[in-house]
């Protein structure tokens, strides 16, 4: 039998298929003959490339999965599918895959049916492209997945899947093999154990994980309070689900010295971390929860940089440990070896908030202003509606003396989120500019909350720092020191902290925080 390469096509044939099918019911025959003649095709393709000794495909993006029945209810479960191949897939060697914050920029797009494969393929530089289409219907799942060769258009797998709801993780893994299948040989036997791993045997448990990793991604108070709830449940039905267990460790670690005291907020993400690596200690985000433990709850940052690396090595494609590596390692002054990993982080997801904002950091404290505002510019074009950009371009002006500029933003930023920090930041903008009046009445309002909820001594220390009261300042650092808080790990590097440097008290505190010279 003669083979054949699969032919080029240059638009995504799930949309047309599902028009066709709609149209008449005798076409539905003829369709399914004619998908199954291509999935022939396809496998013949595979074949015949595989005889020229074709380089296999090293680098693919997994577009947003597309709820076709548009269910704001279930808005969880396209982008939970998506999420879960896109991890899956993160775990295979020697495959780049485009993270999450870039690929999902194109959901919009891609639910009004305009992006074109080859385009993605070319803007993002990947020579494949993973997209789909899913509704539910009652207990039930239809799926319509394919996988498109970008430098050609060439279809190299599709497939459909009508599946119980109960079968979603095993679905996930089918559509992750399949696709390996299409880009490189088949899975090992191990690596399919590995996958197997990663979600729950639970149906209900791996759909609370997934309503609680959605809730949690829109990075809000009141959405991670509810994704720590949806992550309890599903432990509850499943004791050994040790992802779920690292969503919990990730959400008390944010909470430290914010939300919670580090006393209150650190055993809890710890316990949750430990537990993770005892279920799996191949779990990347087992790794990544426990880096953050040790570097924020114990200041350990030998530790801490272990068990990044260990994320890193277990899953090369995990931007968010990458970002966070390139953190701590310019909190220790490696400003180098920070943005050489900050650079891998944006070469991985160009569009990642995280990845922009270590870069922006490192920047930063490298006294590196005009390329800090770069960065740090890039996050308000990549979240309009968040105010991580702007508080940092604020911090920057501040540096800068462009006092104006700086309160524009820094007021920008608190208005967004009206939080205790950002408060704490504005009238530290406000003291440096010389506006006393308007820095003192924000620091009362922050003495005021302090009475009846938690606020941070070091957003007082840094508005004292501002008013040029060193003494006050360092009196309310000793307490956030005193605490163990994590919000001192930055005070080595931060330009804000400068004026405290030569004070021996400040000295004594670098030393037990490992920053001292």
């Amino acid at each position: 039998m003669n083979t054949a390469p699969v032919p080029a096509r240059k638009t995504s044939n799930i949309s047309l298929l599902i028009k066709r099918f709609i149209r008449s019911p005798l076409r539905v025959a003829f369709g399914l003959t004619a998908l199954a003649l291509a999935l022939t095709g396809v496998k013949l393709g595979r074949q015949w490339l595989a005889s020229r000794g074709e380089t296999p495909i090293n680098t693919i993006a997994v577009l947003p999965f597309i709820d076709a029945l548009d269910d704001p209810q279930m808005s969880y479960l396209p982008d939970g599918v998506t999420e879960g191949i896109i991890d899956n897939l993160s775990q295979l060697p020697q495959l780049r895959v485009m993270a999450r914050s870039t690929v999902f920029s194109y959901k919009a797009r891609y639910k009004d049916r305009d992006v074109d494969p080859l385009q993605v393929g070319e803007v993002l530089h990947v020579r494949a492209v993973a997209l789909g289409r899913m509704k539910r219907q009652d207990d039930h799942l239809i799926i319509h997945a394919e996988l498109v060769d970008t430098s050609d258009g060439a279809l190299l797998w599709s497939d459909k899947y009508e599946r119980p709801l109960a079968d979603l993780s095993l679905v996930e893994r089918e559509i992750t093999r399949e696709i390996s299948a299409a880009l490189r040989p088949r899975l090992s036997h191990s690596e399919q154990q590995q996958l197997a791993k990663r979600q729950s045997a639970n149906s209900e448990a791996y759909q609370l994980y997934l309503m609680g990793r959605h809730l949690y991604l829109q990075h809000t108070r009141a959405g991670q309070e509810k994704a720590l709830s949806y992550y309890n449940q599903a432990i509850a039905l499943d004791s050994k689900y040790a992802l779920a267990y690292t969503g919990i460790a990730e959400i008390y670690a944010a909470f430290s010295a914010q939300i919670l005291s580090p006393g209150e907020a650190i055993p809890k993400a710890r316990q949750a971390a430990l537990t993770a690596l005892e279920l799996d200690e191949t779990l990347p985000e087992a790794h990544h929860a426990l880096a953050m433990v040790k570097l924020w709850g114990d200041w350990d940052w030998a530790g801490a940089e272990r068990e990044s690396k260990r994320a890193l090595e277990l899953n090369p494609n995990f931007v968010l440990a990458q970002a966070q590596y390139a953190n701590l390692l310019s909190q220790q002054g490696r400003f180098a070896e920070a943005m050489h990993a900050a650079n891998q982080a944006q070469e991985l997801d160009p569009l990642s908030p995280d990845a922009s904002y270590s870069l922006g950091l490192s920047c930063y404290f490298a006294r590196q202003y005009d390329q800090a505002l770069v960065q740090f510019r890039k996050i308000i074009e990549l979240s309009p509606n968040g105010n991580l950009g702007h508080f940092r371009l604020g911090l920057v002006f501040s540096q800068q003396g462009k006092h104006e500029e700086a309160i524009k933003e820094l007021r920008q930023a608190f208005d967004l989120s009206q939080g205790h920090a950002y408060r704490a930041w504005l009238a530290y903008g406000y003291a440096r500019a010389g506006q006393r009046a308007e820095a003192l009445k924000l620091l009362r309002e922050l003495e005021t909350l302090a009475k009846r909820e938690r606020v941070s001594p070091d957003y007082l220390a840094r508005i004292y720092i501002g008013l040029g009261d060193k003494g006050k300042a360092l009196d309310w650092l000793r307490k956030g020191y005193d605490e163990h808080s994590d919000h001192l790990l930055s005070i080595g590097q931060d330009p804000v902290y400068d004026p405290l440097r030569s004070d021996p008290r400040f000295i004594v505190m670098l030393r037990g925080i490992g920053l001292a010279q």
